[in-house]
């Protein structure tokens, strides 16, 4: 498996073999129109792991989805997107790739 990554995946092994539990997310994310950006923040809410894992995202503005993926490794975690507008939902892990909690909003 290492070799194919291409890199080491002992952080990979320690966090899922390893410690207890599993990552719960808690994501909320905010538009700003001027800018035409996303903001989203996601925080890992399990202790005492905290998980590092690459995350799909995806963004459904009008008729068109668009995807990225993230890298979350922190307690907290803000990342940035511009966008064409504002989309109408937003999905981390779309695939449920990952076993975990998640919620997910729009911030009031």
């Amino acid at each position: 498996m290492e070799f194919h990554y291409g890199h080491p995946l002992d952080w990979f092994f320690k966090q899922w073999i390893f410690e207890p539990g599993y990552p719960i997310y808690d994501a909320s994310w905010n538009w700003n129109e001027t800018a035409k950006e996303l903001t989203l923040r996601v925080t890992q809410k399990q202790s005492p792991t905290i998980f590092r894992m690459p995350l799909d995202i995806e963004f459904k503005v009008g008729n068109k989805s668009q995807r990225e993926v993230i890298q979350v490794g922190q307690h907290e975690q803000t990342f940035s997107f511009k966008l064409d507008a504002k989309p109408q939902d937003v999905a981390l892990d779309p695939d449920e790739w990952v076993l975990r909690v998640m919620t997910i909003a729009e911030a009031r």
